[in-house]
C-alpha cells in the first residue's frame, strides 16, 4: 500500500522518485493542474546543460521556452510510446493541465510524452480535444474534481510577491503541511543555473550544502518572511523538503517561511523583503 505524502493530491501517490495513480483514473479525466516556473529560451540553453533537461517541458507560443511543472508534473517519467497522460499549457494562468489519455489503474505508474523545448511543431496548445489535439488558448483551466485539488494548500497571487501558498483549511501549530520531493542540481552544474530564473527557487542540499534542489509540490512557491508561520527542513536522506506549521494558521492565510532556515535568523536575503 503506497503512502500518500501530506500536501499531495488524492489521485496521485509518490514513492522512490516515481509517481503512481492513487486511485482509478478514467480516460479524459484531469490528473493534475500544476503551477509552472517558465524558463525563457535564452536561459534554457543554460538549463539544458544540467540534469533538469530531463524534467522540463516545452512552453510558450512556439514551444521555444521551457518550464518546470510543480506539483508532480516534472516527476512523471517520459514514455513516448505508451504515455498514461498528456498535457495542455495554459500560458496566461501559468498552469499545466495533465489529463489521462487512457484508463489508469490504481497503483499504475503515471507516465507522459514530454515535448522538449524548441523541438515541437505545435504553435498553440492551451485547450484540448478528447483526442489530445490542441486548439486555441484559454485563460483559465476547466472545472476539476476534488481528486486533483490539494486539500491542505493552494497557490494564488500574493500582493507584491508574485505567487504564494495559502491554507485551504485551518492548520494547527506543529502540523506537517507538506513533504516535497526534490530535483537535485549537483554542485558542478550550479554555474548553469545561477543566472537563470531558477536561482529564485532553490534550496541548499547535501552534508556541506554543496548541492541545490528545487522542491516539487508547491515547495518552491512559499514566500519568505522574517515573521514566518511555518518552517522548512531539508531531509537529505529522504530527498524531501518538509514544511511544518510554527503556529496555528487560518483558512486563507498565506504560509511563509524564513529562507534562512532558522525562523529567528534575520540575515539579509537576495531581494528586498516587504514589511
Amino acid at each position: 500500500m503506497m503512502k500518500q505524502l501530506p500536501g499531495s493530491l488524492p489521485c496521485l501517490e509518490f514513492r522512490g522518485q516515481v509517481v503512481f495513480a492513487g486511485q482509478d483514473i478514467k480516460k479524459g479525466e484531469v490528473v493534475e493542474l500544476a503551477p509552472v516556473i517558465p524558463v525563457p529560451a535564452a536561459e534554457w540553453k543554460l538549463v539544458s546543460q544540467t540534469v533538469l533537461r530531463h524534467n522540463c517541458y516545452a512552453w510558450g507560443d512556439n514551444d521555444q521556452d521551457a518550464t518546470l511543472a510543480l506539483g508532480w508534473g516534472s516527476l512523471f517519467r517520459n514514455s513516448p510510446e505508451k504515455p498514461a497522460v498528456n498535457y495542455v499549457n495554459h500560458l496566461e494562468g501559468l498552469v499545466m493541465e495533465f489529463f489521462a489519455v487512457r484508463d489508469i489503474e490504481q497503483g499504475e505508474e503515471v507516465t507522459v510524452n514530454r515535448r522538449k523545448p524548441g523541438k515541437s511543431d505545435i504553435t498553440l496548445h492551451c485547450q484540448r480535444k478528447d483526442n489530445g489535439h490542441f486548439l486555441a488558448c484559454v485563460a483559465a483551466p476547466p472545472q476539476i474534481k476534488t481528486g486533483v485539488i490539494n486539500m491542505t494548500v493552494y497557490v494564488q497571487n500574493s500582493p507584491g510577491k508574485g505567487r504564494g501558498v495559502f491554507a485551504r483549511r485551518p492548520i494547527a501549530r506543529e502540523e506537517l503541511i507538506a513533504r516535497a520531493p526534490v530535483l537535485i542540481i549537483p554542485a558542478g552544474e550550479w554555474n548553469y543555473i545561477e543566472n537563470t530564473v531558477l536561482s529564485n527557487y532553490w534550496f541548499s542540499f547535501g552534508p556541506n550544502k554543496e548541492h541545490a534542489v528545487i522542491p516539487m509540490g508547491y515547495g518552491a512557491l512559499y514566500n519568505h518572511s522574517y515573521t514566518p508561520n511555518a518552517v522548512y527542513e531539508v531531509k537529505e536522506t529522504e530527498m524531501v523538503v518538509q514544511f511544518n506549521a510554527l503556529k496555528d494558521i487560518q483558512t486563507g492565510e498565506e504560509i511563509t517561511v524564513n529562507y534562512n532556515r532558522n525562523p529567528q535568523d534575520l540575515s539579509p536575503v537576495w531581494f528586498d523583503v516587504l514589511p
